[in-house]
Formats: structure tokens, C-alpha cells, sequence
């Protein structure tokens, strides 16, 4: 797709700029097919409410042929390709939601305020990033490992809007407020990022036995699979910090405190102090890759508990982002 020589930067760009133009596309369509929609519309009509289905289906197709790609190098153009689609469609997704909102609730909101709704925004950040590691720094090698996680994410997303919190919903009062997208979307580039580091140390971890065994591969050398898991905590960190500064804002315009120790807030911090201490670390050179990658799992984990644990099993300030809702 790109000649050889063309700058990361330039791919990068290319990427993002197809993400955006196909989620813009999807976003139109939808809104043009959607019934006329007022107070009084049959909520289950909802375009976005069908779009899942096939958003779910791309997203497992992406995987299936990503993973079928490992042992058929042809493959991983066409996993790429439908990746690609599959994000498109859910960031036209989590752009009509919105759009809906304003229209079959008395007050329209940012369409980022419960489970489901991060959840398609989730699968729409992290697909893109992937997508842009993949093709700009790992040579079409690092799909299949982030792709099963997308598959886990597009199912789980199918799961939230089958038992019915897919609906638009009235914000509550914590969530009227105008620097909540800020703090959502940082927060998901974040966790985005933290995915495709955990992704790169899978890889990492694979390259590494087979190295050991003396087994051919077609994975990056592991110091290049390293590099890619670095890059990404590079810049998720910073991204993720800005999201905590500004939840911090948010908390106390809507609870009159900068910090209560919620269990989100509680497990936000742990996230933050676990990849503080792999930058530093990894300053030093001291650990080898294999337990760089360990330590980007470890963090992985601790993402994942902040992100679905405490909301599904924690109850807190937070509680509005739970199953419940």
C-alpha cells in the first residue's frame, strides 16, 4: 500500500486520515437512515442499535484472518483491510450516538457516559492504533495479537447493548458537565495505547521462545517488538496523566473534591505508578525485553481492572458506569 521509504509519520497520518474519513461516512449514513426521531421514538430503532451486528462480525472476521495470517503472509493485507472497516464503523458508531441522543432525550449528551457507550469508543481508538502500529512500525506483524483482544472487546460491546444499555439515557448530574468527553476520550487513548504496548509484549514473548528454541519466525526481532511496546506507553502515558489531571477537574466541579480515593480514582493511580515505574525502569537498560514485556502485561492487567473491574464489581462514585446503569 505504501512505497518503501515513505516516513512513519506520513503512514501514520494516511491511517488516521482513513479512520476518520470512513467514520464520518458511517456516521452520515447512519444519521440519514435513521427514523424520524423524536421523545417519542421506539428506542429499539435506533440505526446504531444495528450497526453493532456487523461492526461485531468485522471486528471477528479482522481476527480470524489476522491470525490465519501467521502462517499465510498474503493474509495480512486483506486482516488489515477489514480491521480498518470494522473501526470505521465503530467510530461512525460512537459519532451517531450523539446524534441520537439530541434528538429522543430532553437533553442530548456526548454519548460517553456509561459501559456500552466507552466501550464502542474503545473498539474505534484502539483499532485505529493498532492499524497505525501495525503498519508503520511492526510490518504488518502485530494484528493478531491485538486483533483477539478487539474480538473480546466487539463481543462484550454486543453483550452490553443486548441487555439493554445501549439505550440513550438522561445524564445524571455528576455527568452534565463540559469536561467530561475531555476525560473520557484521553483516558481511552490511553487504555488504547496500553493495549498495543501489552499487544507488542505477547509478540515479544513469542519471537523470544522461538529464538530460544532456534525456530524460524516471521515476527519482528525482539529488540524491534520492544521498541514498538515502548513507543506506545511513550505516548499513552502523557495522554493518560492529562486524562487524570482533568478527572480531577471534573471530580471536583461535581463532588467538591480533587480526590476522594474512589476505587476508579484508586485504580487510576495504580495504573499510572505501574507504567511510571516501567519509563523509568526501561531508562535504566538494567532489565532485559523479556521482563520489560512481563511488566507491560502486569500493567495491562491493572488497565483492565480500572477500566471493567471496577466498574462491574466496585461500587463508588464511579457506580453510574456500572451494569446497573
Amino acid at each position: 500500500m505504501f512505497a518503501r521509504g515513505v516516513s512513519a509519520r506520513t503512514v501514520w497520518l494516511v491511517t488516521l486520515g482513513q479512520a476518520v474519513t470512513l467514520a464520518l461516512a458511517a456516521a452520515l449514513l447512519m444519521a440519514g437512515a435513521e427514523p424520524a426521531l423524536n421523545p417519542q421514538t421506539d428506542l429499539n430503532t435506533l440505526v446504531s442499535l444495528a450497526a453493532i451486528k456487523p461492526m461485531v462480525l468485522l471486528v471477528w472476521l479482522a481476527a480470524l484472518v489476522s491470525l490465519a495470517s501467521l502462517r499465510w503472509q498474503r493474509l495480512a493485507q486483506h486482516a488489515w483491510f477489514t480491521l480498518m472497516a470494522a473501526t470505521g464503523l465503530a467510530g461512525g458508531i460512537a459519532l451517531v450516538i450523539p446524534y441520537e441522543s439530541a434528538h429522543v432525550l430532553a437533553s442530548g449528551n456526548w454519548g460517553l457516559s456509561n459501559l456500552y457507550q466507552v466501550s464502542v469508543l474503545t473498539i474505534a481508538v484502539t483499532g485505529t492504533l493498532a492499524l497505525g502500529f501495525d503498519r508503520a512500525a511492526a510490518g504488518n506483524r502485530l494484528l493478531p495479537f491485538i486483533t483477539p483482544l478487539l474480538a473480546a472487546a466487539a463481543a462484550f460491546t454486543a453483550w452490553l447493548a443486548h441487555i439493554g444499555m445501549a439505550l440513550p439515557a438522561e445524564l445524571v448530574p455528576a455527568l452534565q458537565n463540559s469536561i467530561l468527553p475531555f476525560h473520557v476520550i484521553a483516558n481511552f487513548i490511553g487504555y488504547g495505547c496500553f493495549a498495543i504496548g501489552a499487544a507488542a509484549a505477547v509478540a515479544l514473548l513469542v519471537r523470544a521462545r522461538a529464538d530460544k528454541l532456534g525456530r524460524p519466525s516471521r515476527l519482528p526481532p525482539v529488540n524491534a517488538l520492544e521498541a514498538i511496546g515502548h513507543r506506545a506507553v511513550s505516548i499513552g502515558f502523557p495522554v493518560f496523566t492529562l486524562a487524570i489531571l482533568l478527572g480531577c477537574l471534573w471530580a471536583y466541579q461535581a463532588w467538591g473534591g480533587y480526590w476522594s480515593w474512589d476505587p476508579k480514582e484508586t485504580w487510576a493511580l495504580v495504573v499510572w505508578l505501574v507504567y511510571a515505574a516501567y519509563l523509568h525502569t526501561r531508562l535504566t537498560r538494567k532489565p532485559g525485553p523479556v521482563v520489560l514485556a512481563w511488566w507491560l502485561l502486569a500493567g495491562f492487567a491493572a488497565t483492565l481492572v480500572c477500566y471493567l473491574g471496577v466498574n462491574m464489581f466496585l461500587s463508588g462514585l464511579h457506580s453510574y458506569g456500572s451494569l446497573a446503569v
